[in-house]
């Protein structure tokens, strides 16, 4: 640890820093995030200081560079509509006070690929704060399924696990910011396999994610998990049999489990009768309700916070039912719809090509770096347009929405400059092994 500690020291002492201290408290932020996404609010507040603490350091540094990247820069462009348009609808002081405040996320972004470019001991420290958060969330939900309430005292919800956190959304938490440390678990696994050496402790801790995220009572992110997992082992093991074989290992653990647990076996199956039930369902009748808003408002939306106070407008009860009593129709790309509207919905996809496009084209060579691989993989399959999904416009979610894009922007970038530096090396003929990209300001 002491190690880790003053290698970090090291590389964020930047030559020419007016305020080195600053720095390091982006660093702290953002390698305790992902511990914060646990308690209410306290990722939000993380956040909120790299970004007001990166700002100030570009203002001290009168560097702006970062603003000229160009996943970012339309992303403060996106950021000004969506803006004007809140303080322009129905609700101004919610809508347009939420969308002011939504800069925070952007600027994040930018602290973040700053902080994880020029340290790679920021890198090595902040995905033992992500398998920390996983591995300890994951124990106290299991916890509170054996004895019916956390460490904490909070009880279960129904017959959800929400672990240490206040709501339900524990498994989505551990499927999706937790996949990077999953990966570098299988990864462990993997390695001790071919050393034959088993690394029980690896083994242990991936058995604990995904009884949690099976127990937890949260059907779609069990279902994602059959998914990710099949699509990560395949990356990682190049073949698909072997992927196959593991994932069906893991489906028929869950159907083990849920003998053992009738009240979850019957929730998940629920979802069957839920989805076949057609128009009756309350998803199908949710996003019709989400539909009807981009139908009357198309081009810029009803504004961000809107869609409950617009959803009675522009829905009949007849036609959706109680939908109009949720404050968003539960799926993502309708959500930014119905609030932004297409003009949005486009912005939106703009920023998430241009921040995802170069770690896609990196795919082949994921597994090398599972904060790369994990973060858009997570990212990915969060944007899928047929799946349900929670408020995007939660700070909560955005927040680890945000940490996820950012993570993934930050190390393709990494990869690509570390493959430019091997590149000039060989051709210069230089045998000694390319060293880390230079410090930059993004």
């Amino acid at each position: 640890m002491r190690t880790l500690l003053d290698q970090i020291k090291s590389e964020l002492t930047i030559p020419g820093d007016r305020l080195p201290v600053l720095a390091f408290v982006i660093a702290a932020c953002v390698i305790l995030l992902p511990v914060a996404l646990l308690g209410k609010g306290l990722a939000d507040v993380a956040l909120s200081i790299a970004a007001a603490t990166f700002l100030l350091r570009s203002i001290i540094q009168r560097d702006a560079s970062w603003m000229r990247e160009a996943w970012i820069a339309a992303a403060i462009v996106l950021w000004a509509y969506i803006t004007i348009r809140g303080f322009l609808s129905i609700d101004p002081a919610e809508s347009g006070v939420k969308a002011l405040g939504w800069i925070r996320f952007i600027v994040f972004g930018a602290a973040l690929q700053f902080v994880l470019t020029v340290s790679r001991g920021v890198r090595r420290a902040l995905l033992y704060s992500i398998l920390a958060m996983t591995v300890f969330g994951a124990a106290d939900a299991l916890f509170q399924y054996v004895v019916g309430y956390d460490i904490f005292g909070r009880p279960k919800i129904g017959n959800r696990l929400t672990g240490p956190l206040q709501n339900p959304s524990i498994a989505m938490l551990l499927l999706f910011v937790g996949l990077p440390a999953t990966i570098f678990l299988l990864k462990t696994v993997a390695a001790g396999l071919r050393a034959r050496k088993i690394r029980w402790w690896s083994i242990v801790a991936l058995g604990m994610i995904f009884a949690a995220i099976a127990l937890a009572g949260e059907r779609l992110a069990l279902l994602m998990s059959f998914v990710i997992l099949a699509l990560v082992l395949l990356l990682l093991c190049q073949s698909v049999v072997k992927a196959a074989a593991v994932t069906a290992v893991y489906i028929g653990a869950v159907a083990a489990l849920f003998l053992a647990s009738p009240e979850i076996r019957d929730r998940q199956l629920s979802t069957i009768s839920e989805v076949s039930s057609g128009t009756s369902s309350v998803y199908t009748r949710v996003m019709i309700a989400g539909l009807k808003v981009i139908e009357d408002n198309p081009v810029f939306g009803v504004g961000i916070k809107n869609f409950k106070a617009h959803c009675p407008q522009s829905a009949t009860e007849a036609e959706v039912g109680d939908a109009c009593h949720y404050i968003h129709p539960h799926q993502v790309w309708l959500h930014i719809t119905a609030e932004t509207g297409l003009l949005g919905a486009a912005g939106f996809l703009t920023v998430f090509v241009l921040a995802l496009t170069p770690a896609v084209r990196l795919w082949r060579s994921w597994m090398q770096e599972p904060l790369l691989a994990g973060a858009t993989i997570a990212v990915l399959v969060r944007l899928l347009p047929f799946t349900p999904s929670g408020n995007f416009f939660s700070n909560w979610r955005e927040s680890f929405f945000w940490f996820l894009l950012g993570t993934s922007a930050a190390m393709a970038r990494i990869m690509i400059k570390e493959r430019e530096a091997l590149r000039r090396t060989q051709a210069s003929g230089d045998p000694r092994p390319s060293s880390a990209p230079a410090a930059e300001s993004t």
